[in-house]
């Protein structure tokens, strides 16, 4: 009768499981060297994977906080503060570079669009504590079109 053979974990998967720069470095230099049967293919796809996650979960969260803060400039004319204009700013500016970069980002946020702005709208409704009725939903601005406000400075 024969004997089953153990499956042998790779030193990529254990290194991978230990130490994730180690793992990221010795995966980086397998590749360069074309060692790719050395290489934790199952660990590569789901870092592979992560990184356009963590482009998109950037994306979503950089809109919420963008969307909240426009609420909060429109709804509360006489509280604005400096701060929330150069958080605007600010976000508008490292969302252009991000889509800049990875354009089919676009199509996730359009996507998600309704669930970005009920996310920045909860973040207005809590820090403002207006009443839900005095915010849209759901949205009157599309994700370009918060890229593009232009707030007057106020002192």
């Amino acid at each position: 009768m024969p004997v089953a053979t153990p499956i042998k974990t790779s030193v990529s998967a254990e290194l991978y499981k230990l130490d994730f720069a180690a793992w990221a470095d010795a995966t980086s230099k397998m590749l360069l060297q074309g060692r790719f049967d050395e290489i934790g293919i199952e660990q590569l796809v789901e870092e592979v994977q992560a990184l356009g996650d963590s482009v998109r979960s950037e994306a979503a969260n950089r809109y919420a906080v963008l969307v909240a803060h426009i609420l909060k400039w429109r709804h509360q004319p006489t509280r604005r503060k400096g701060g929330w204009q150069a958080t605007i700013v600010e976000q508008q500016r490292a969302l252009r570079r991000l889509l800049k970069r990875n354009p089919s980002v676009i199509r996730m946020v359009r996507d998600e669009w309704p669930e970005i702005w009920d996310d920045g709208r909860a973040m207005a409704l809590a820090e403002t504590r207006l009443a839900a009725s005095t915010i849209p939903s759901p949205p009157d601005l599309d994700p370009l079109e918060c890229l593009e406000i232009e707030l007057p400075w106020e002192d």
